[in-house]
């Protein structure tokens, strides 16, 4: 990231959490750590970080976590690619050499079944609605408000 990208980040974060400084921040984003990574990561992982309510500091994003497999989601549209299960990482559903190649080291291998999210939920849905009951009953006759 250049320093023009890293004050924008940094006034950024500062209009979503006003109690970390704007100062703090672009001290933060100078971090090799953090300097080094594409912008559009460091933006999604600081986003989630300042969005968490048991975040105190900014510095937390530095720690190995959620927001940086967040960070490394590139397209929920793109199909996976065919792997046996004892292939495809139960955690990130990546292959076994793209998960050992994971930077952020937040997790080993696991082979497992991936389940990639359902685009049609609407068989999900109605069959829900079958599982309903009403809590009361409401009566309505012509004419009277609800």
């Amino acid at each position: 990231m250049n320093d023009h990208e890293k004050d924008r980040i940094a006034a950024a974060l500062h209009q979503l959490r006003p109690d970390w400084p704007t100062k703090s921040l672009r001290t933060l984003l100078d971090k090799p750590q953090i300097a080094d990574r594409p912008r559009r990561d460091v933006v999604v992982a600081l986003g989630w970080v300042a969005c968490e309510t048991a975040t105190a500091t900014p510095a937390r994003v530095l720690e190995a976590g959620p927001w940086w497999r967040a960070a490394a989601v590139e397209s929920a549209s793109r199909p996976l690619e065919h792997l046996e299960p004892q292939d495809r990482c139960k955690t990130c559903a990546k292959s076994r050499a793209d998960c050992a190649r994971n930077p952020w080291g937040d997790h080993e291998f696991e082979p497992g079944i991936f389940r990639a999210r359902e685009t049609d939920i609407s068989p999900v849905i109605a069959e829900l609605k079958g599982h309903l009951e009403p809590t009361r009953e409401v009566l309505h006759t012509k004419g009277e408000a609800c």
